[in-house]
Formats: C-alpha cells, structure tokens, sequence
C-alpha cells in the first residue's frame, strides 16, 4: 500500500520520515525520495509503502509531522499511462485477432474467387474445343463432298459451254 508527500524539504532524510511515522505507531515497508526523470536528482516528493491498507488510510487523513513540519499526504493512484497502455495493449490484441480472422476471410475468399474464376476458365475452354471440334467437322465434310463430287476438267468445261452457249441464244 502506496501512499505519497509532496513538497517535503530536501534536507529531511528518509530515515527521520520513517522514525517519525513509526513513532505515531505505522508499521512503514520503505520511504523512498522520487527522483527526477532526467538524472539522478531527487525531487521533494516522497514515495511511502506502507504494510497494509489501515497503516495507509491512517496516515493519508493525519499527513506526515516531522518535527513542527507538517505534509499533507496522498493515496496513490493508477497511472493513466499504464491504463492507456493496458487499454491499447487490448485493442492491439484485439486488432491481431481482427487481422488474422481477416486473413483467413481473406484467404477464404480468394481460394473461392480463384476456384470460380478456374471453373469459368474450364468452361471458355470446352467452348473453345466445341468450336474447333465444329469447324475441323465443317472443313472435313467441305473435304469429303468436294472430293465425291470431283468433276473432270471435260465436265466442267462442258457445264461451262452449255452456259455460254445458253447466254449466247438468249
């Protein structure tokens, strides 16, 4: 159980804080003087574990009496930060949870969109082979019916002499 004082004289060490709470009769774990961020220089607020919660709540309504000095104390509270950062902590879990579902709607679908793409691929190609499969028929029968029905030149000239004699009468 954490409590804190702030604006405690940098001259007053941390053992008359504790010699002072303990007299009062609070059972005090550790008092710790809270140094600046940058360096190593100690600040005049001062970070006081006590051993349980009675021991805390006690001390925050009387304060701290070093000598004829008194300080007003506080509880400690959650750090805003350390919420934010559970909070942010979640909802990065979350958004990997998100992600990957996404991944495999994602790859579900793409599997789905390839294999009906694949499907209509198939049946662009039989369509294909059917037209092939029409025409070489139509040059075959073309083929088979030029070749039954081959004229000899004599013919052919024939036919072509009756038409031209026919023209001519006319």
């Amino acid at each position: 159980m954490v409590a804190f004082v702030k604006r405690v004289d940098l001259e007053i060490p941390d053992n008359r804080i504790t010699e002072a709470l303990t007299k009062v009769g609070l059972d005090v774990i550790n008092v710790t003087r809270l140094n600046r961020k940058h360096g190593n220089i100690p600040t005049s607020t001062t970070k006081i574990t006590f051993k349980n919660a009675n021991n805390r709540n006690t001390f925050i309504h009387t304060g701290l009496q070093v000598d004829s000095v008194h300080f007003n104390a506080e509880a400690a509270s959650q750090n805003k930060n350390a919420s934010t950062m559970l909070h942010l902590s979640s909802i990065q879990s979350c958004s990997k949870v998100l992600q990957n579902k996404t991944h495999q709607n994602g790859k579900k679908s793409l599997e789905e969109t390839t294999k009906r793409l694949f499907e209509s691929l198939q049946q662009k190609i039989k369509k294909i082979e059917q037209t092939i499969s029409s025409v070489e028929t139509l040059i075959n029968d073309d083929i088979i019916s030029s070749s039954s029905s081959s004229h000899s030149d004599e013919d052919i000239q024939i036919v072509n002499n009756n038409n031209h004699k026919t023209n001519e009468t006319k």
